[in-house]
């Protein structure tokens, strides 16, 4: 099990500021991107910036974007470790699979993400292509929402249909939520406000862990 931090930001700087506050403690950072066309909010959304930064944490990119088969090629080539597209039941295999290959030859990981009202098994045909699937608990572009807890059935069904599957949970989770998550057959926990707005940002992450 892996906590992984989401940062949320508007410039390059409040990430590497972010960075710095949990890289004693994690292995991965993921950064939110949100276009304000797929989500309701812009963030930073510059693959061409995060190469200049030196993080000391592997980088996982949550692209909240339309048509994310258009930017792809510029977060492959950002330095990130593994990038996570959306998709739902009218993203076509040919499409992820395009991206997959993409993402694999340049040695990034890549993933899938699901918004809470997407189901399993409209997109169980392009899971096999990807590393890692992630589960939306809130609707996307904010943090600090609540937990909905109709998710842990999806993370149930998901493990049942793909055993091996690495799922990851993203959205509301706090150590109570977390350990309903990892129960449910979840393998990694993505914390934005717990984390970052706690008092002590070493301690909120143990006890996650815990």
């Amino acid at each position: 099990m892996e906590i992984i931090p989401a940062i949320i930001a508007k410039d390059i700087d409040e990430i590497s500021q972010k960075i710095l506050l949990v890289k004693p403690y994690v292995n991965w950072v993921q950064i939110d991107v949100s276009d304000g066309i797929f989500t309701p909010n812009v963030t930073w959304n510059n693959p061409q910036e995060l190469k200049h930064i030196s993080s000391g944490v592997s980088l996982e990119m949550h692209l909240m974007i339309s048509d994310p088969a258009q930017h792809i090629d510029g977060w492959i080539n950002s330095g990130a470790k593994r990038i996570i597209v959306h998709v739902d039941a009218k993203t076509s295999y040919e499409e992820v699979e395009a991206m997959a290959k993409k993402a694999k030859n340049s040695n990034v990981a890549f993933g899938i993400a699901l918004n809470p009202d997407v189901g399993i098994d409209d997109i169980k045909n392009v899971v096999p292509l990807a590393d890692i699937v992630l589960l939306l608990a809130v609707s996307p572009g904010f943090s600090g929402q609540k937990f909905n807890e109709s998710i842990l059935e999806k993370i149930r069904d998901l493990r049942k249909m793909f055993s091996d599957v690495m799922i990851e949970i993203d959205g509301g989770v706090n150590p109570d939520i977390a350990k309903k998550c990892i129960e449910a057959g979840a393998n990694i926990l993505v914390s934005a406000s717990y984390i970052f707005e706690a008092p002590d940002i070493g301690k909120a992450i143990e006890s996650l862990k815990e």
